[in-house]
């Protein structure tokens, strides 16, 4: 069953912090001064449990009704999105003056599922995320649940230009985010800070290096390095010349370019060390633009698994004209590797990547637990029938220019004429068992090198020229309490290409605890 704790006397919008129990078994909390405790059916704690000899009123209607999936249209991956609802009776209106008084949206929500005499504190977490808004009616009091990428929905750069001239800019870039650089990035055109001393920023923090500056596609030489911003606008760049402040991302031109001034970066270097795979530039990001806290709200093991397996080095450039979220940019990054991305069950924040599932499952499934059974599901229009070819971007441009000056050297113009090159890896003989196989669109990936980029086009063709299948089915409270997105489970059936079983991997979960139960779908 379920229960919880309370609302308090204070408004929520006050300066204190709210959290959201529902624990399966089951409770919902709202932790303030004032406190409501409600449970499927009645109950009271232990005296030495948490909280002690609480009683629960027998309220709550649904407990939780989410879903986390990292399933799309084009395909399987990206990064994972999860939303869902509870409901608790407000028959007699016991709730209503809660529309009047309080808001609910951005609380922590906690959901645990556990029996009846056993501590509450040893219930496993069900869903750790936090309330997007309430409903209440003369029925219910609904709570718009969401898992804690709610905390990814905020921009990449927080911090923007003020107008009011010198470091801040002029009014041109009033209100406009600081540009952010993270790993390898080439040619992006950065603002012009201060007109009048040539001076641009490149990134809101350190950086590796500035490898480079362009004048119209012309390469300028670099001066040196200053150790402050003041000393870089007090310093005399000679014509020509380029001088940094890598500890503050700025560089200053030596004289009037002729023509648009680009740069190739080496990024964001917290603490002075340079973060250049995607899983080191999502924990940057990460740190620096959102409330999630790193290490403690992250679930390591799964960033040194992908780490291990894909290291290879990318970048992104977050522009002053650019206004993504954190999301945004984690979504970009690791549909780039094949990779997932989003937060567990426990509320902490994980990553993996799309592989072949090999095993060892996190759970076996077969007639003596499912409920209902498996059902076939077509696949993602974007892997089915399955791709013969994929290409795989690298070396992304991020100024694309037809009109270089004349210096510039066909090498060069041919690369500022293109925002990304390509990697492919083919299997023409796809298209003999499957005449319509896909040729997807290209995937705008992040990574330096071509090896890398034609590595992951040739993992890419293998996983899905594979015949792979697409299943739902229906499983216990219990048994779905222990898994999440991503996890590899293995599944027996007496119908179709199940019958010897076969690993396959947790693409979307819904959780519907009224229900006493979810439906799993899973990859493989």
């Amino acid at each position: 069953m379920f229960g919880g704790h309370p609302f308090g006397g204070a408004a929520f919008a006050d300066h204190r912090q709210v959290t959201i129990n529902l624990f399966f078994g089951f409770a919902i909390s709202i932790d303030l001064e004032y406190r409501i405790y409600v449970a499927t059916e009645e109950l009271i704690t232990a005296a030495d449990d948490t909280p002690p000899s609480q009683p629960y009123a027998g309220v709550l209607d649904e407990p939780l009704d989410f879903t986390w999936s990292m399933l799309g249209s084009s395909g399987i991956g990206g990064f994972i999105t999860g939303k869902g609802s509870t409901v608790i009776s407000n028959l007699d209106g016991r709730f209503d003056v809660l529309t009047q008084r309080y808001a609910t949206d951005g609380q922590p929500v906690e959901v645990r599922l556990g029996r009846v005499g056993t501590p509450q504190t040893t219930w496993p977490i069900v869903l750790k995320g936090l309330s997007s808004g309430e409903f209440i009616n003369d029925a219910s009091f609904e709570i718009s649940t969401e898992d804690n990428a709610y905390k990814f929905d905020v921009p990449a750069s927080a911090v923007v230009f003020a107008g009011t001239g010198g470091l801040e800019g002029g009014e041109d870039l009033a209100g406009k985010p600081l540009p952010l650089c993270f790993g390898w990035v080439l040619n992006i055109e950065p603002p012009l800070v201060t007109p009048n001393e040539l001076l641009y920023r490149v990134h809101d923090g350190e950086v590796q290096a500035i490898a480079a500056v362009y004048d119209q596609g012309v390469p300028l030489d670099l001066d040196q390095d200053y150790a402050t911003v003041a000393l870089l606008r007090a310093a005399a760049v000679p014509a020509g010349h380029y001088a940094t402040c890598l500890a503050q991302g700025w560089f200053r031109a030596g004289s009037v370019p002729s023509g648009t001034v680009t740069g190739d970066v080496q990024g964001a270097a917290p603490g002075g060390v340079f973060a250049q795979t995607t899983v080191d530039i999502v924990l940057a990001l990460i740190a620096r633009a959102s409330a999630v806290n790193v290490p403690a709200d992250i679930y390591m093991p799964s960033l040194a698994a992908l780490n291990l397996i894909q290291p290879a080095p990318v970048g992104i450039h977050v522009s002053h004209n650019d206004t993504s979220t954190v999301a945004d940019i984690i979504n970009l990054l690791v549909v780039g590797i094949g990779g997932y991305a989003g937060f567990r069950r426990d509320g902490k924040f994980y990553m993996g990547r799309v592989d072949a599932p090999m095993g060892p499952p996190t759970k076996r499934f077969d007639s003596t637990n499912f409920d209902p059974n498996p059902t076939k599901q077509k696949l993602p229009d974007g892997i089915w029938p399955p791709p013969w070819k994929w290409l795989i971007g690298y070396q992304r441009n991020y100024t694309v220019m037809t009109n270089s000056a004349g210096a510039v050297s066909d090498a060069r113009r041919s690369f500022l004429a293109a925002e990304y090159r390509y990697a492919q890896a083919s299997a023409p003989a796809v298209k003999v068992d499957h005449p319509f196989g896909k040729d997807p669109d290209p995937v705008k990936a992040c990574f330096r090198d071509q090896a890398d980029a034609a590595a992951e086009a040739t993992r890419r063709l293998a996983l899905y020229r594979v015949a792979r299948g697409l299943y739902s089915f229906g499983i216990s409270d219990r048994d779905a309490a222990l898994l999440n997105v991503g996890h590899q489970v293995f599944i027996r059936h007496a119908r179709g290409d199940l019958a010897a079983g076969r690993n396959m991997i947790a693409v979307e979960i819904h959780h519907k605890a009224a229900d006493n139960g979810a439906t799993i779908t899973a990859f493989g």
